[in-house]
């Protein structure tokens, strides 16, 4: 029978391999599901998973695990709140201990754990965010001693810490290639504002010479108009990789939104989408530029009715909570699945076909958004539609302060 001081070998020796995975730049599911193995092999037990929770689910996504039946676990539903121990876990940010699942109340136990008889729960954190929880279950009844419980917890913050690095590369990568992508607008809109200054001079300068009732008195005017309104967007794109704060105004949500529905509503009507707005009342003035939030919503708009080739419903609500103007653009149309989710925001990536969509809209977006502090997040089911839900600070954010 193995010595406590064998089992600290073991164990110490198991938290180097995996140390040293960590750091061979691994993909984070793969060291997980290492991690579970690991666990379940040194601390002699017979499941293990690592369940991670996201912000706009109310049930954990298995991100590893080992023990149960193939494909049976992917499917389980366990909650991300108190009513599961997992859930209790995460939330409490300490451990959480169960020496008999059969005669447990505290929690609603799901369907696949039975068979299972004693087990406990170990949230994972990276650096400022919950990542996901730990969790070991053993067949038998057992109580999981100090060294036991001491090992699990490396682990997690061998994940905790992983999952942290990983995240700010990722954010890295993508500030990156916005500074690439804003270098290409530039040079884009560099190209683009020469002819548009001629044609707006030559719009300016013609319309003061005719009768409103001159029959190319309206044209000239709506190129005027137009030709002006390009002018203002190509001097948004020149400053979308610039870094501090805009020149922000106090603004007047509902006239912001309803200017850029103007718009919207035309498209939607080509394409048989009936547009619905839902605006709290009284809503305070807040901080932002026009132009971009305008982009912003009518971006959003567009990509909503694109996802409705047959018609349906979109919805532009506005509210407010203590801190923040909350933007929602609901549509009833095809959703959009959780790959697809993760990348949503990257420059370049579209789902359109050749010729249809260049993958900016959304990045641009996302960088609008970011230079306001604010934040973006997405709510979609497949075939069940999609929320964008951007939220504004009601109070400007000094220049040093991160994003939200």
């Amino acid at each position: 029978m193995p010595t406590c001081k064998d089992e600290d070998i073991r164990q110490q020796e198991a938290i180097h391999d995996l140390t040293m995975r960590a750091l061979s730049e691994v993909d984070l599911r793969w060291l997980m599901q290492e991690a579970v193995t690991t666990v379940a092999n040194v601390l002699r037990t017979e499941r293990c998973r690592i369940l991670e929770w996201k912000t706009d689910r109310p049930y954990f996504l298995l991100a590893a695990g080992t023990g149960w039946d193939p494909g049976f676990l992917s499917h389980a539903k366990i909650p991300a709140s108190p009513e599961s121990p997992a859930g209790r876990a995460l939330l409490s940010k300490a451990p959480i201990f169960v020496e008999n699942y059969g005669a447990e109340t505290r929690f609603t136990l799901p369907d696949i754990d039975q068979g299972s008889v004693s087990g406990f729960c170990l949230p994972i954190h990276g650096k400022n965010f919950p990542f996901g929880v730990l969790e070991v279950q053993s067949k038998e009844s057992r109580t999981f001693d100090s060294r036991e419980v001491w090992f699990a917890k490396s682990v997690t913050n061998l994940l905790g810490v992983t999952a942290g690095r990983q995240r700010a590369e990722g954010r890295t990568r993508q500030a990156d290639k916005m500074s690439t992508l804003g270098q290409l607008a530039s040079g884009i809109a560099h190209e683009l504002n020469n002819p548009l200054t001629i044609i707006l001079g030559f719009a300016q300068g013609a319309l003061p010479q005719l009768s409103p009732t001159d029959p190319m008195y309206l044209p000239l005017a709506s190129i005027e108009r137009e030709a002006d309104r390009c002018r203002k967007l190509i001097h948004n794109l020149l400053g979308f990789s610039r870094e501090g704060n805009l020149g922000m105004i106090l603004e007047d949500p509902v006239d912001v939104i309803e200017n850029a529905l103007t718009l919207v509503r035309t498209q939607a009507k080509v394409h048989s989408v009936k547009v619905e707005r839902h605006f709290e009342k009284e809503l305070p003035r807040v901080p932002m530029e026009r132009t971009p939030i305008q982009q912003v919503v009518i971006n959003l708009c567009s990509n909503a009715i694109d996802a409705m080739p047959e018609g349906g419903e979109l919805t532009v609500a506005l509210s407010k909570n203590a801190s923040h103007l909350q933007i929602r653009i609901i549509d009833t149309g095809t959703g959009i699945s959780p790959e697809i989710r993760e990348k949503i925001f990257d420059p370049f990536f579209t789902t359109k076909e050749a010729g249809k969509g260049t993958g900016l809209g959304l990045s641009l977006v996302h960088d609008i958004v970011n230079r306001h502090h604010g934040s973006i997040k997405i709510q979609s089911a497949v075939h069940q539609g999609t929320t964008f839900i951007v939220s504004l600070p009601l109070k400007e954010v000094p220049a040093t302060e991160e994003s939200v």
